[in-house]
């Protein structure tokens, strides 16, 4: 029971909305390499990947989140590091595939995207997680948007990266995404 309680802490955070407090983006670029048009964000206990231009700021129940610099009037495309406590140790693989069925359990009119198997460094460690691109709705009467995260635990420490974005946004905006989730590293 506990364990769901902490997968809807990261899921509440998966859904976040695009109202986000501003700050600059400011970070070391030890650890993963910086790749054009990107920016090492170093959060301590993670590194990430950031378009240079996206915003980072402190919102509820996150370690980080970042915005993308070009406004939508109902939603602004965003990213998000959480870091949740479990009860015990659980593997990432298995975190993951929790934390998928909740978000698919979740999301009214879910569309189901990309799953795909993939290794994420925790603790310097390439360790097996999923990486999900998904549709759906925070409810009925909202807007369809995009969802994708990846997770990772170390010990009893969860971390999920999610990032969320209204469909028909474009590709660009879902390729800047993937590539920061794609390159979230644990420490």
């Amino acid at each position: 029971m506990r364990k769901m309680a902490i997968i809807s802490v990261a899921l509440s955070s998966l859904l976040l909305s695009g109202c986000l407090g501003i700050a600059s983006i400011t970070g070391s670029t030890s650890g993963i390499k910086a790749i054009d048009g990107y920016t090492v964000h170093d959060g301590g206990s993670f590194k990430i990947l950031v378009p240079i231009g996206w915003e980072v700021s402190a919102a509820p129940n996150v370690l980080v989140a970042f915005r993308d610099n070009v406004r939508n009037p109902s939603f602004t495309a965003n990213v998000v590091v959480v870091k949740n406590t479990l009860p015990g140790e659980a593997t990432t693989l298995d975190y993951a595939k929790v934390l998928y069925e909740k978000i698919k359990n979740s999301l009214s009119s879910f569309k189901e995207g990309a799953q795909d198997a993939t290794q994420l460094r925790v603790d310097g460690v390439a360790t097996d997680t999923i990486f999900t691109d998904v549709q759906g709705r925070e409810g009925p009467d909202r807007d369809l948007k995009r969802f994708m995260h990846l997770s990772g635990v170390s010990g009893t420490t969860a971390y999920v990266v999610a990032g969320s974005m209204l469909v028909g946004e474009g590709e660009a905006t879902a390729k800047k995404m993937e590539t920061m989730i794609r390159s979230f590293e644990v420490e």
